[in-house]
C-alpha cells in the first residue's frame, strides 16, 4: 500500500514537471542518523503540495554522505534532477555551506546536469509557411543547437570528417561565415522574441470556445507588444542578449562596418552629406525598424477583414457598449449598421426596440447576476437561462451569429493530423467513404461513445439480408 501511495505522488510530481527538495537528518532511538527527504510541487490545479518520500540511513555526517544518499533516492524514485528548482534544509554548515556544504554540491551537480541538458541538440525543423508554431519551433531548434552546429561546421570545414566531398566542405565554410556573423545572432534573438509573442496568440486562437471580441483583444495586445519593440531601448536589449549568446560559440560581437558609397556631386552642389555616424544606429534604422514595420503590416493585413467584422459586433459587447450606462447614452448607430449587414436575418426597427429594452433589463440584473456568479460573459447563454429568447428574437439571432463565427482554422488542421494516422502507406487504397467515416469516428469519439448502440444495431439488422435460402 505504501508503494502504491508513492507511485501516486511521483506520478503527480512528474506531471507537475518542476519540484523542490526538502532535506534534513535526525538521530533515532538506536543512534542511527536518518536522512529525511520530502518534495514540494504545484499540481495541475495550482495547489501547492508537499509530500514525504523516504527515510535513508546516513553512513556519516559529511556533505559527501548527504549528497550520495540524495542521489541514491532520486535514482530510486526516477526523478530528473534537472527539474529540481529549489532546495531547503537547516542552517548547519554541513547542509548550507557555500563552499563545501551540501548546497554547493547540489549547485555544482545542478550545473553539470544543466550543461548536459543544454548539450542535447534539437532536431532542426523544416520551416512551414502556414503555421506560426512551426516558425517558433524552427527558430528554437537553431537557438538551442547553434553551438553544436558551429562545432560541427568547423570540423567539416577543417576536413576532420572523413569521406567528405570538397563541395560539402565549401558549403560548410560558407555557412560558418554567415553563422558567426553578428547579424545572424541578432536576427535569431530578435525573431525568437517576436515569435514568442505571436506563439501565445496562435495557441489562444486555436481554442474553439473563444469569441470574436476576445480574440480581437488578444490580437490587439499582440500588436501592442510588437510595436513596443520599436524603440532604442529594446534594440539595445536584443543586442546585449545577442552578445551574450555569441559567447557560446565564439561568434562576432559587433556589426560589420559597411563600405561607404561615394556620392557623385555636380558643380555647385554641397559636398556635405548627412550620414549616420554609428554602425548600430545604421543597422537599427535601415534594418531593425524596417523588419518590425514590415512584420506588423503583414499581421495587420492578415487580420484586416477579421477586424472589420469585429468592429461591427462591438455593439453587442456589454462592457464596451451598454453596461452601466443610462439608456440615453447608449448608441444605436453601430447597431443600425450591423442590422443592415444582416438584413436578411433581422428586422431593423424591431431590433432597435429590443436592444434598448434589453440594455435596461441587463443593467438592472447585472449586480444580481454577478453576486450569483452565473455570468460568464456569454450573452446568448444569459438570455437562454433567463428565458429571453422569445422576447428578443432579433437580438438573440445576432448573438447566435456572433458566437457562430469561427476564429481560426485550427479544427481543420487537427483533422489533417488525424488523417495522417488513418490513411497510412499500408492503407493508401482506402475508399473515400470509408476514410471519411473512420475520421468521423476518430475525431468525434466523444459523441460516438455517448450514442445509443441499440439504434445502430437495429439499423444494421434492417439492412439487406445476406442469408440465402436453398
Amino acid at each position: 500500500m505504501a508503494q502504491e501511495t508513492l507511485q501516486l505522488i511521483l506520478k503527480e510530481v512528474k506531471i507537475a514537471k518542476y519540484f523542490s527538495i526538502i532535506i534534513d537528518s535526525t538521530i533515532d532511538v538506536s543512534r542511527d542518523d536518518q536522512f529525511s527527504l520530502s518534495i514540494r510541487f504545484v499540481d495541475q490545479g495550482g495547489i501547492i503540495r508537499e509530500h514525504f518520500l523516504c527515510f535513508e540511513e546516513l553512513p556519516g555526517a559529511s556533505a559527501d554522505n548527504f549528497f550520495d544518499v540524495l542521489k541514491k533516492c532520486l535514482k530510486k524514485f526516477d526523478l530528473d534532477f534537472s527539474m529540481c528548482r529549489g532546495q531547503s534544509y537547516d542552517g548547519a554548515s554541513t547542509m548550507s555551506g557555500r563552499y563545501s556544504g551540501l548546497q554547493s554540491k547540489i549547485a555544482y551537480f545542478g550545473r553539470r546536469t544543466k550543461k548536459k541538458v543544454e548539450g542535447i541538440v534539437l532536431t532542426l525543423k523544416k520551416l512551414s509557411e502556414t503555421r506560426w508554431a512551426s516558425h517558433k519551433r524552427a527558430v528554437d531548434a537553431v537557438y538551442f543547437s547553434l553551438p553544436a552546429i558551429v562545432k560541427t561546421l568547423k570540423k567539416i570545414s577543417k576536413g576532420e570528417v572523413p569521406n567528405t566531398k570538397q563541395k560539402t566542405v565549401s558549403e560548410a565554410q560558407g555557412l560558418l561565415l554567415h553563422i558567426i556573423n553578428f547579424k545572424f545572432s541578432f536576427f535569431l534573438i530578435m525573431w525568437r522574441t517576436i515569435l514568442d509573442k505571436v506563439y501565445i496568440l496562435s495557441n489562444y486562437l486555436q481554442n474553439s470556445s473563444i469569441n470574436l471580441l476576445t480574440a480581437h483583444s488578444m490580437i490587439q495586445a499582440c500588436f501592442t507588444d510588437i510595436d513596443s519593440m520599436r524603440t532604442i531601448g529594446v534594440f539595445m536589449e536584443v543586442k546585449e542578449k545577442a552578445i551574450v549568446f555569441c559567447n557560446g560559440f565564439d561568434g562576432r560581437k559587433q556589426f560589420d562596418e559597411p563600405r561607404c558609397k561615394k556620392i557623385k556631386t555636380n558643380f555647385g552642389e554641397s559636398t556635405e552629406v548627412q550620414s549616420i555616424s554609428s554602425v548600430d544606429e545604421r543597422f537599427r534604422i535601415n534594418t531593425y525598424f524596417v523588419i518590425l514595420d514590415a512584420f506588423t503590416n503583414v499581421l495587420k493585413y492578415r487580420f484586416e477583414d477579421f477586424s472589420s467584422i469585429v468592429r461591427k459586433f462591438e455593439i453587442l459587447d456589454p462592457k464596451k457598449s451598454f453596461e452601466g450606462r443610462p439608456s440615453n447614452e447608449i448608441l444605436v448607430e453601430p447597431l443600425i449598421e450591423l442590422s443592415t449587414f444582416y438584413q436578411v436575418d433581422v428586422e431593423q426597427e424591431n431590433l432597435i426596440l429590443e436592444y434598448k429594452s434589453f440594455c435596461s433589463i441587463y443593467n438592472q440584473l447585472i449586480a444580481e447576476i454577478k453576486n450569483k456568479k452565473v455570468f460568464d460573459n456569454n450573452m446568448l447563454k444569459f438570455m437562454i437561462e433567463n428565458d429571453m429568447i422569445s422576447s428578443y428574437p432579433n437580438l438573440s439571432t445576432l448573438y447566435k451569429i456572433y458566437y457562430t463565427l469561427s476564429i481560426s482554422s485550427a479544427t481543420a488542421e487537427r483533422s489533417f493530423s488525424r488523417l495522417k494516422l488513418i490513411k497510412t502507406c499500408l492503407r493508401s487504397t482506402i475508399a473515400e467513404d470509408r476514410l471519411s467515416n473512420l475520421a468521423v469516428l476518430s475525431i468525434e469519439r466523444n459523441v460516438a461513445e455517448d450514442m445509443d448502440y441499440n439504434n445502430v444495431i437495429e439499423t444494421f439488422a434492417k439492412m439487406k439480408k445476406r442469408r440465402k435460402t436453398f
